[in-house]
């Protein structure tokens, strides 16, 4: 007797029904006799269905549930696909470690109200000891990685400029040993706010791509990006963009989805697309801060809508997200996106003091920090347990994730996120859920009204 494999869900769009298996990807689209018919067969864990009648008659699509895994006769399919996924995430893990976080210092001249860096961490400045140590740790564990990254980040990296510096003349020195050739990805993120002429020139004498904070329009930007002393930033933030493409350099802009943003939302989009013309648009979700939860208001509408009302303007004007597009590549190449944060396993994160960790947020916690650039040059980070458990935190190992319909394309979030809201890396990233479950289903209908190609 067939049954529904637990992974088979499906969404309704007036008449328009599409059942889709959430680990395969592979879709059926029909109206209301496919999903009458997939309701017709029991659940893993119900009793005897009713499905012997429309069985007989609808047999083709019945068949054609079975192939695609949407119907099965035992639970042997699921854990064979199950097992599948979990060897090729294993064949990922083994991979070298691809980005290094390099935090130059926890200083920062803003004061941002949703900032989720703990500023009660008193960590020294980098020394440029110390920032030419850590490239030399990174380059020989990231060794066989033909794109490795290399992000300068802080508090705010360009408050110890000599250090970012340093680090990336040291990284650009080594290039030419590398056992896997290729030239480090350097970029810089960076709030702008002290950025002059000699730096930038600098930055492009490097060739260091830069993101500048900016979170939209003056009114909205200045409402969280103020300085300690609380003046605002706007001014200086949008010069520093008109100075680096003054010099050559096209700069990102990092883009924190505010609840002001939000209800100016296509006002923001019109800001960074067409007033400031970003080629490059990251958006990033707010995080929870270490002192408080910084949710957004219930009245403002979902991020999910409003990732896609931007995605669908920019993909107009040709500027890219990666919030959106890291979910279009991922189904559209029928590729399960096993993590979100390149934190759990395949990145490293090395703070002032060079010590060494999964994730940028939780520098200056040694619990999260447990190795350091000289003391364990030698040891790999992927040997440690700390990092171990963070690298199986995917949503295949999380209990809670399983179920979810928009499985593989979410990544599971961040576990920085899940560690503040849940107290721990194995909860679930509720700022996630929400837009990617949205995102999903977008795809859905994206595919059966345009058509959308799909990699087998």
């Amino acid at each position: 007797m067939l049954h529904r494999s637990r992974f088979a869900h499906y969404y309704q769009r007036g008449k328009d029904v599409c059942v889709f298996h959430s680990l395969s990807g592979k879709v059926i689209f029909g109206g209301g006799k496919l999903l009458d018919l997939l309701l017709s067969f029991p659940g893993a864990k119900d009793g005897p269905g009713d499905a012997s009648a429309i069985y007989t008659a609808t047999s083709d699509i019945a068949l054609d549930l079975k192939a695609k895994g949407l119907l099965v006769a035992d639970e042997s399919g699921d854990e064979a696909l199950l097992n599948d996924l979990g060897r090729r995430h294993q064949e990922e893990l083994d991979l070298p470690i691809w980005q290094m976080y390099l935090l130059t210092t926890v200083r920062c001249n803003l004061a941002c109200s949703y900032c989720y860096i703990d500023a009660s961490y008193r960590l020294p400045e980098m020394t440029l000891e110390i920032a030419e140590q850590a490239v030399r740790y990174f380059n020989r564990h990231s060794q066989g990685e033909s794109k490795p990254r290399i992000v300068f980040y802080g508090g705010e990296p360009l408050l110890n400029k000599r250090a970012v510096f340093a680090a990336a003349s040291e990284a650009r020195r080594l290039e030419s040993s590398r056992v896997s050739g290729g030239r480090f990805n350097l970029l810089l993120i960076t709030n702008g706010y002290s950025l002059d002429r000699a730096v930038a020139e600098g930055l492009k004498r490097l060739d260091i791509n830069v993101s500048v904070s900016i979170d939209g329009p003056r009114f909205i930007h200045n409402g969280y990006r103020r300085t300690r002393g609380g003046q605002p930033s706007f001014v200086r933030v949008t010069r520093a963009v008109e100075l680096l493409r003054d010099i050559g350099i096209e700069p990102a802009a990092s883009v924190t989805i505010t609840p002001k943003a939000l209800k100016q939302w296509d006002e923001v989009t019109e800001f960074l697309s067409d007033t400031l013309q970003f080629k490059r648009i990251d958006f990033n979700v707010l995080l929870p801060g270490p002192m408080q939860s910084n949710e957004y208001d219930a009245e403002d509408i979902h991020i999910g809508a409003a990732l896609l009302r931007a995605h669908e303007c920019f993909r107009r004007k040709g500027i890219h997200e990666d919030r959106v597009m890291r979910r279009v590549r991922a189904f559209t190449k029928r590729k399960f996106r096993f993590t979100d944060c390149p934190g759990v396993g395949q990145q490293i994160a090395v703070a002032p003091d060079g010590t060494v960790g999964p994730c940028q947020g939780l520098q200056g916690s040694k619990q999260y920090f447990p190795l350091d650039v000289e003391r364990d040059f030698d040891r790999s980070p992927t040997d440690h347990p700390l990092f171990g458990e963070w690298a199986n935190r995917t949503t295949l190992n999380t209990p809670k994730c399983r179920a979810c319909p928009a499985i593989a394309v979410c990544g599971g979030g961040c576990p920085l996120a899940a560690i503040r809201d849940g107290g721990s890396m194995w909860e679930v990233d509720r700022r996630v859920c929400e837009y990617v479950k949205a995102i999903h289903e977008w795809l859905i209908w994206e595919l059966h009204d345009k058509n959308l190609a799909i990699d087998a």
